[in-house]
């Protein structure tokens, strides 16, 4: 136990818990286990405050086969002295300080902070949904959104991509931050927004120059064909 609150570090006092691990500063340290006090590095005792002498002892002690501490079973003695050869119970067999099993600061390989994480996560997301959910953000994610994010939508903007061979059919542009635009509007024709026929490719600027003539209502094959007759000839037939 580290009984030191304070030290003058550059001039200032700090907190002991505020200092680097590899901080060189003297703190007064009482053993756990004989209970004697003695100033000693902070780095050294930072993770263990043991006295040399009762970490001698500590070395020289087997424990017994068998033994359970928190989720390590003891299997056999370590190959090194103090420690012991341990299986964790999801199966990790790890060699383990005696010290570290006995005073409990070591409890498992890992395994139950990640099931512990993952629990939340998972109450969280049962129990917590929409409104209630921490990560809720007042219902942003629009039906556009959502619409976009399905795999439907993906492989139909795929198809149109490759059937117009990535290329924007106003500029010409080539394969650089592409749009396929609903030739038949998209909020007024909602039963044909995954139709093959009633997409057609445009490049980010396009597009925006085509909704910033045309607005995003009342649109369709009349107003895409203006669009297109800038630089070349009209769509033709492009709706069964």
């Amino acid at each position: 136990m580290i009984l030191t609150k304070l030290v003058i570090y550059r001039g200032k006092e700090t907190k002991v818990s505020e200092l680097k691990p590899q901080s060189a500063k003297m703190v007064l340290v009482e053993c756990p286990i004989c209970k004697k006090q003695r100033y000693a590095n902070y780095s050294r005792i930072k993770y263990n405050q043991r006295c040399h002498l009762c970490a001698l002892k500590s070395m020289t002690k087997f424990l017994p086969t068998g033994n359970k501490y928190n989720r390590y079973t003891v299997i056999n003695n370590g190959l090194k002295i103090g420690k012991s050869l341990c299986q964790c119970d999801c199966g990790t067999i790890k060699e383990i300080d005696n010290y570290e099993l006995t005073s409990g600061h070591t409890k498992s390989c890992g395994c139950f902070k990640s099931e512990k994480a993952s629990y939340n996560l998972q109450m969280t997301t049962k129990n917590q949904k929409k409104e209630n959910h921490p990560m809720w953000k007042g219902g942003i994610s629009s039906e556009r959104n959502i619409f976009n994010a399905q795999k439907e939508t993906k492989d139909w903007r795929q198809h149109i991509y490759e059937r117009d061979n990535y290329t924007c059919q106003s500029c010409g542009q080539i394969g650089y931050k592409l749009n396929v635009h609903h030739i038949q509007s998209y909020l007024e024709y909602s039963e044909l927004r995954l139709t093959l026929n009633n997409g057609i490719t445009l490049c980010e600027n396009c597009h925006r120059q085509f909704h910033k003539l045309f607005g995003r209502k009342n649109i369709g094959i009349e107003q895409i064909n203006k669009f297109l007759l800038r630089q070349k000839n009209p769509l033709e037939e492009v709706l069964v």
